[in-house]
């Protein structure tokens, strides 16, 4: 896991060992989700340039790498409103027809347009 130089090489996760370990350089740490990994989503020591994500995790903005990457699985698009957010109103991945879980938000109701 560890390189001579005390840092995590590439495609190793940097936590692996319970406490972080830095990538070694030329690395990034980057989150990737891979099914057959437990848990899913975890972090990988790779090149500057990794793959973009396939999709969006839950309670995560759809649109916050600056273009549209769809909710995983399973998941639904909601547009909540957190005022602590800018901006207030954005969407996020969440199970079922309610709110995205979202600590302080509110889901957008069309009575709000009135």
């Amino acid at each position: 896991l560890l390189g001579a130089a005390w840092c995590t090489q590439a495609g190793l996760d940097p936590f692996a060992t319970g406490r972080r370990v830095p990538c070694c350089p030329g690395l990034q740490e980057s989150l990737v989700n891979d099914p057959a990994h437990n848990p899913p989503w975890h972090y990988l020591c790779q090149g500057a340039d990794p793959a973009p994500a396939t999709c969006t995790p839950e309670a995560r903005d759809p649109y916050a790498a600056g273009s549209h990457v769809p909710c995983c699985q399973g998941l639904q698009e909601h547009l909540v409103h957190e005022p602590a957010h800018s901006p207030p109103w954005h969407y996020l991945c969440g199970t079922g027809s309610g709110p995205a879980p979202t600590p302080g938000g509110q889901q957008y109701h069309p009575h709000f347009d009135t």
